[in-house]
């Protein structure tokens, strides 16, 4: 645990973090996501450069995630566009700590809001179709997967791949 605090990824982050309470307190939301949005250098691994938010949930901070999304959250008033990624971020947290239906309720909230070809509601749909799997709810969550799938075919674009191993996963 020692060396992981002293890491410079680590200790990137934590800047980045207070940065984003220091923006939030000064109610510069949109900036506070383009932080969320920066990217970490990662030295000695194979990816070497993420954004803040999939460093955290890669390192096993999705309370960290989830905190740091909720403050962001609070302030935000009518953003919406960044309020779908604010609020997809806040699922994916819940599900890497476990809370699946906190990330289902999500993800189907985003469903009901976006457009069903948007990048988000695909993104929402498949992501809700793999909680659905995980929590043992086989009959919903297969052709959910299924119609995940297709959506991605259709949408066709490259964005997806991630998606859509994980969903094949």
């Amino acid at each position: 645990e020692m060396v992981k605090n002293e890491s410079s990824d680590f200790s990137q982050a934590q800047m980045f973090l207070e940065a984003i309470y220091h923006l939030c307190e000064a109610q510069d939301y949109i900036a506070s996501i383009q932080v969320l949005e920066s990217e970490i250098e990662i030295p000695l691994s194979n990816v070497p450069k993420m954004p803040l938010h999939s460093y955290l949930l890669y390192n096993g901070q999705g309370n960290q995630l989830l905190k740091t999304v909720d403050t962001i959250l609070e302030g935000l008033q009518d953003e919406e566009s960044s309020k779908c990624f604010l609020r997809m971020l806040k699922a994916k947290a819940a599900e890497s700590l476990g809370e699946r239906s906190l990330a289902v309720q999500i993800y189907e909230d985003i469903c009901k809001r976006e457009p069903p070809q948007s990048r988000e509601y695909i993104e929402a749909f498949s992501r809700l179709a793999g909680c659905q799997v995980q929590m043992g709810q086989y009959q919903v969550g297969v052709p959910n997967i299924e119609n995940a799938l297709k959506y991605i075919e259709n949408a066709g674009q490259d964005t997806f791949t991630e998606l859509k191993s994980d969903l094949l996963e």
